[in-house]
């Protein structure tokens, strides 16, 4: 479990004269399977962010891809589908009947379309000398959508590679706005 505490303070910040006095306090308590959804979401986030930086960052790129696919102390997300996904009860569209289930899993087939990609992206920056790293990112990549199909079933990227979307500022300006803020991994 975890516990969220958000607190709201008279003045904005940053407020440098005095201390900022808390006038509402609201602490809830997440169940698990929600703290998998944020992990996941967070993930999500942080590698479209590395896919569409400008300038593109291929070493950061690749650090939060290796993190993301590459994961092999414990199997990282992967794992997560396993705890929470491997017992769905399927109503009879094919789809979970927990709430919090089928949004873990919508939140996969995100993570798995961004993971995709990542690994377009970071083909076209690298040079001969990395042909052997992208060659085991496509490879961990391969074998994360295998596990992952296995727990939720089969799912298509149904959207054209980043490769062949033409992505101009005000498009990558309204995409960082819609993700909000990351943190560096």
């Amino acid at each position: 479990f975890k516990r969220r505490t958000v607190l709201t303070v008279q003045n904005s910040f940053p407020y440098l004269k005095t201390r900022l006095r808390v006038i509402h306090r609201v602490q809830t308590t997440l169940a698990p399977i929600e703290v998998a959804i944020e992990d996941i979401q967070k993930k999500t986030r942080e590698l479209a962010a590395a896919t569409v930086f400008c300038p593109a960052d291929a070493k950061m790129l690749q650090m939060v891809l290796q993190g993301c696919i590459g994961t092999t102390v414990n199997l990282g997300p992967v794992q997560i589908a396993k705890v929470f996904l491997s017992h769905m009860v399927l109503d009879e569209r094919g789809k979970p009947k927990d709430r919090l289930q089928n949004k873990l899993r919508l939140c996969f087939k995100d993570f798995s379309k961004k993971c995709a990609d990542a690994l377009l992206k970071n083909e076209i920056l690298i040079g001969a000398d990395q042909a052997d790293y992208q060659k085991e990112l496509k490879r961990n990549y391969k074998d994360f959508v295998a596990q992952l199909s296995e727990i939720i079933g089969p799912f298509n990227n149904d959207r054209p590679p980043l490769a062949q979307i033409q992505m101009n500022t005000s498009q990558a300006v309204s995409l960082a706005a819609d993700l909000g803020p990351t943190t560096a991994v």
